[in-house]
């Protein structure tokens, strides 16, 4: 998982972005074009805008490989998608068996 990477070019190839595995911005490249045609704000939108599908591509690859790979496939991959921790831990306590107190068979 650490190889993936997630890369999106922005409409009219302005900004491109490429994230890793985590989400993490590990490239940015602007264009000159982009600082001749676009204001602060707008190449601020674009460059936010692209990192966030370049983010959305790597989350998918990673949820993808968790389907494939992880024991806990449907739940690793929800956390990842939703980044809810209850969506892990439900995903755990199925796969262990474990349930709260109040809900245990008495003994």
């Amino acid at each position: 998982m650490a190889a993936v990477t997630g890369t999106a070019t922005s409409a009219g190839g302005l900004v491109k972005a490429v994230v890793d595995a985590r989400g993490r911005l590990s490239g940015l490249t602007v264009s000159p074009r982009a600082m001749r045609d676009l204001d602060h704000e707008q190449l601020a939108t674009t460059i936010v805008e692209t990192v966030g599908q370049a983010t959305t591509q790597a989350t998918e690859e990673v949820a993808g490989l968790l389907d494939r790979f992880s024991p806990m496939a449907g739940s690793a991959a929800a956390y990842v998608r939703t980044g809810r921790y209850d969506d892990l831990l439900r995903g755990s306590d199925a796969a262990t068996g474990w349930r709260p107190a109040d809900q245990r068979p008495e003994e």
